[in-house]
């Protein structure tokens, strides 16, 4: 009773730390998730009836951690249950693991970029071809798995095959990259959109031949200092080309995690994300890190998906605490009653982190929660198209500028324009 008066103090203060998310990065796409820093924005506060402690708000705050979170400012109308409702113990672990690796080996789908496991070599009847395919390939697997990653982040795997194999074909190796210009890289590129991810490769390789001789590194440290390589990315090279034990979170993980946990807050709070990351590292296989982190991915991307999930087919159905909503709803006949809770009566420390109730519920999709939208920004341009007509050759040109290094399409060349706000005259 004292821990729960403590807490509902807390659930009066609002706290609305939220996260700006760049294009390339973004929380909700279903293949990359890079979080780099963010933004704090607090509103006017109400005045409380009893003053509370200043707090430093730079500090970061694990939300579901073990420790008192009595004082922490939350969000309105929390939902009270406990901080280890989120968590997997060690059975859960162990059975995550044994579960979705034995699933993988069975339905891992080919890729140009992924390195068939011995399992599903051995079982299927593609399995000795797809052996062959990957042993002769020409480039190095590292460098593949980079170039995909940065190409599949905010791209379907459908779409990014082809353009891979365009890719490599043109640059086997990093060396090779690191010599193109960055006109050429944009032609190859051309299609897939969000160009600084082409740029970001270019500048990447050719920091890898100046630095490593063309060799990619091993660790996440060293491959977070490379140009356009963030948290996700540098763990996938790290985990799945050399079996670091390192954790990844995409957007795909992010709706697997939500849903087997039961993850109630908006997934681009910074507490949220750190929770995820906390999540992934938990469970992320010892003995094979990087089949594991792209079996939780594929389980996202054709089990666990945003619309459609294909609960019956899941692996770790039965550790998952969404689908145990579900049933509970459907045991219940809908009514509103509380989901029962492991170790609800023992556990002392309260999530401050949901801002939905644990219950039972119609469908899975309720997690993860939906991030509100930004509205889209209006911008009125001035564009002036000049031509120059040459009679003696009848040919026409046009004049072209480059923009900026950095930026929306840095670098693409566009007839001269200038942005004006709404209140200036055309005479600008």
């Amino acid at each position: 009773e004292k821990n729960k008066s403590q807490f509902m103090r807390g659930v009066k203060r609002k706290r609305t730390t939220t996260l700006a998310v760049d294009d390339i990065e973004d929380l909700c796409s279903d293949d990359e998730v890079d979080v780099k820093k963010g933004t704090k924005k607090t509103p006017t506060k109400k005045t409380p009836a009893k003053k509370s402690p200043a707090k430093k708000a730079q500090e970061p705050i694990d939300l579901c951690s073990e420790e008192d979170n009595s004082s922490v400012d939350v969000k309105d109308e929390v939902a009270i249950h406990p901080a280890s409702y989120h968590t997997f113990t060690p059975e859960e672990v162990d059975l995550m693991r044994e579960k979705l690796l034995a699933w993988y080996d069975v339905v891992q789908r080919v890729m140009p970029w992924r390195k068939p496991s011995p399992v599903w070599v051995q079982n299927n009847p593609k399995g000795q071809s797809r052996q062959s395919e990957w042993d002769n390939r020409e480039w190095d697997h590292a460098y593949g798995v980079l170039v995909s990653e940065i190409m599949l982040q905010q791209t379907q795997v459908a779409t990014v095959i082809n353009y891979f194999q365009k890719w490599m074909e043109t640059w086997p190796t990093v060396e090779a990259l690191s010599k193109a210009d960055q006109d050429s890289v944009n032609a190859v590129w051309a299609g897939l959109g969000y160009y600084r991810r082409a740029r970001f490769l270019r500048e990447c390789a050719v920091e890898l031949q100046k630095t490593y001789g063309g060799k990619v590194p091993e660790t996440p440290e060293l491959l977070l200092k490379l140009p356009g390589v963030g948290k996700y990315t540098a763990g996938a090279v790290s985990s799945i080309v050399y079996g670091k034990v390192t954790p990844l979170v995409d957007g795909n993980v992010i709706r697997v995690l939500s849903r087997v946990r039961a993850i109630g807050s908006d997934v681009t709070q910074t507490s949220t994300i750190n929770l995820f990351w906390k999540l992934a590292g938990s469970i992320v296989s010892e003995e094979r890190p990087g089949d594991f982190n792209q079996a939780l991915m594929e389980l996202g991307a054709t089990v666990c998906t945003p619309k459609s999930p294909s609960c019956s087919t899941c692996p770790v159905k039965e550790i998952c605490h969404a689908f145990n909503e579900v049933t509970e709803n459907n045991k219940s006949g809908g009514k509103n009653k509380n989901t029962k809770q492991e170790n609800e009566d023992t556990d002392t420390s309260l999530c401050t982190l949901c801002t939905t109730p644990i219950e039972p519920t119609l469908d899975v999709t309720k997690y993860p929660m939906k991030a509100k939208k930004k509205p889209p920004r209006e911008q009125d341009t001035i564009v002036c198209i000049l031509s120059i007509f040459n009679p003696e050759l009848d040919e026409e040109y046009f004049l072209l500028v480059q923009r900026p290094a950095d930026g929306l399409l840095a670098g693409f060349w566009e007839f001269p324009s200038i942005d004006v706000e709404q209140k200036d005259t055309h005479a600008k």
